[in-house]
């Protein structure tokens, strides 16, 4: 069901300038800032595992591979960010959409296998390894997740397309695994992709953060704080970092900076569409042109946004 379109993220996308720019491996890294309303307090998937305050579960002792069981036991709410991956119980997951879970709440949650080859318990509970689906995966969840809301009402997936993805993704890192986990690619190239990731730290003070490679901006992620980017930056330059590896040997021109100046022009003109998410407030849909797009918008305040770009070169 779609919900009322009216929505203050075309006016805010308005906001967006640039900060910073750091470049690593061929990955270009552009800092973000906009001028957005904080949203309620919350706290963060791992910072929340770490309290003790989330439980995530399968949603039946059987299992049920495109829901999982959260509870949040905790005074705050929980930010769940698209495309974190939970590790363990009967098979890795990744979040179809972001989500804010309420305090003293339980709910199901919509997730996509990434691990197709196991479907018995390594754990009762979830827990994070810190890492997220590659940028090409986020964005092909993003427009499934789209189809869905339009065909069904529900951030759903087809979880045959993100098993090809995995698998394409598994063999093009050279990254074998008996249970075809994607996170077996971040395991053969985790010494990489440290290094460069300490090349390109959290850019100061700032909200989001833009990304190119390959000679053409793939996308953009920002948040209601800046805070909240600290938190998420392993995990979201290690996505980026772990697709510029697949790149290797390809030395197209950077970016410049006009060029993506333009790219972030074009973005107030997109489309919206809104649904309910699943969590508190709105799952927004951004489509057309050049991107794909999804925003959660809690109480007037954008707590995420993330940008993928349709027209992305891919290895």
């Amino acid at each position: 069901m779609t919900e009322n379109t009216t929505t203050a993220l075309p006016e805010l996308l308005g906001t967006l300038t640039l900060t910073e720019e750091r470049a690593t491996e061929g990955l270009q890294v552009f800092g973000l800032n906009w001028v957005v309303p904080t949203g309620p307090e919350y706290i963060t998937l791992e910072q929340a595992l770490e309290a003790g305050t989330l439980v995530i579960t399968e949603a039946s002792e059987g299992g049920s591979v495109p829901e999982l069981r959260v509870i949040n036991r905790g005074d705050t709410h929980v930010l769940l960010v698209q495309g974190d991956h939970l590790i363990g119980a009967k098979q890795n997951r990744t979040l179809n959409t972001t989500i804010l879970v309420r305090p003293h709440s339980g709910m199901l949650i919509p997730v996509s296998c990434v691990e197709r080859g196991r479907w018995s318990y390594a754990s009762r509970a979830f827990g994070s390894r810190g890492t997220s689906s590659h940028n090409r995966l986020r964005r092909e969840v993003t427009r499934e997740v789209a189809c869905f809301y339009v065909s069904s009402g529900e951030p759903r997936t087809d979880q045959g397309k993100v098993w090809g993805e995995v698998d394409r993704k598994l063999r093009a890192m050279d990254s074998p695994s008996h249970s075809m986990a994607l996170e077996a690619s971040y395991e053969t190239h985790r010494p990489r992709i440290e290094k460069s990731r300490a090349e390109v730290p959290c850019p100061k003070d700032a909200q989001g953060a833009l990304f190119a490679y390959g000679g053409k901006v793939v996308g953009m992620e920002i948040f209601d704080r800046p805070a909240t980017l600290a938190a998420q930056w392993p995990k979201l330059i290690g996505s980026h970092l772990l697709d510029v590896l697949e790149m290797q040997g390809a030395k197209p021109a950077p970016v410049a900076g006009e060029t993506v100046r333009e790219w972030l022009h074009g973005l107030p003109s997109v489309p919206v569409q809104a649904h309910p998410s699943p969590g508190e407030g709105k799952d927004l849909r951004l489509q057309g042109g050049h991107v794909i797009g999804s925003a959660l918008e809690v109480e007037g305040s954008v707590l995420h946004l993330a940008v993928f770009a349709e027209d992305a070169g891919e290895a």
